[in-house]
């Protein structure tokens, strides 16, 4: 095609001219010769440039499938890892209040029954958490909400908590099982084992990239340094997965106790 096109080129120019091909290929022969061997080097070029662009966009469609098998593969471990959280947290806490209900029958009756109203309410918001691939900041405050009536319960005025979420942060998108966590984390590791007890505060700030959680405790704390158990450590391992280096984990001593922050990227609109 180049050469025949290099020809049909060459008679219009010629002809726009007012010369006569066929004159001039007389009168040089070598003529053929140099526009054939001129235009076997333009093919050559034109196959080694498309040649090149369909080998680069090979590649590329190879290496966007490398990133959706390794994408799947990661969801695959987060999912595992969140059934993991799941079995680690459940079983525990779930014994511990029922065995709390039946102590309280008979003694208290009526904190008995809210403590089973607001069990049932957690298990159910954590079902839906589990199946679903996001939740809402609004549903998550819900489900620490129930979570922690259940242990002021539990713990009676040894725990004191609040909520501190602004309105406008309740309906954004959230991974499942995020923030119980970390309340959890605080109460076990910070304000159990204080005899007298103390406060869970759970803080949520916004600016123009980042949505922020803090959970601030005054209990006994633990080496800013360290995991911060089980459960955190899960934690910033999805966080990993599903934001890469654009979420941060992060554990600070605060004498008395412990915050524990979590940044997140604000979903683009």
């Amino acid at each position: 095609m180049p050469i025949i096109g290099l020809y049909i080129g060459y008679a219009i120019a010629f002809a726009l001219r007012g010369q006569n091909i066929v004159e001039i290929v007389q009168r040089s022969p070598s003529f053929i010769a140099g526009t054939f061997f001129f235009a076997i080097l333009i093919s050559a070029i034109l196959y080694q440039f498309f040649r090149q662009k369909a080998l680069v966009a090979m590649a590329e469609a190879e290496r966007e499938r490398e990133r959706a098998r390794a994408f799947a593969a990661e969801k695959q471990s987060l999912d595992a890892q969140l059934r993991a959280l799941q079995a680690q947290v459940e079983p525990h806490f779930l014994f511990n209040t029922l065995a709390n209900v039946a102590s309280l029958i008979d003694s208290s009756p009526q904190s008995a029954g809210r403590m089973l109203a607001r069990l049932i309410e957690l298990l159910r918001a954590r079902l839906g958490a589990s199946r679903a691939a996001f939740a809402s900041v609004g549903q998550e405050v819900e489900l620490v909400r129930a979570y922690l009536d259940i242990l002021a319960i539990r713990m009676g005025d040894r725990l004191h908590y609040s909520i501190d979420v602004p309105a406008q942060v309740l309906p954004l998108p959230l991974p499942p099982l995020l923030l119980q966590p970390l309340v959890e984390n605080a109460i076990r590791h910070g304000l159990e084992p204080k005899v007298e007890g103390g406060h869970v505060n759970l803080v949520a700030t916004i600016d123009a990239q980042t949505l922020r959680f803090d959970v601030v405790d005054d209990g006994l704390g633990f080496a800013p340094t360290t995991a911060g158990g089980v459960g955190l450590a899960n934690l910033r391992e999805r966080l990993r997965g599903l934001f890469g280096d654009h979420a941060r984990l992060l554990i600070e001593e605060m004498q008395p106790g412990t915050r524990v922050r979590v940044e997140l990227p604000l979903p683009r609109a």
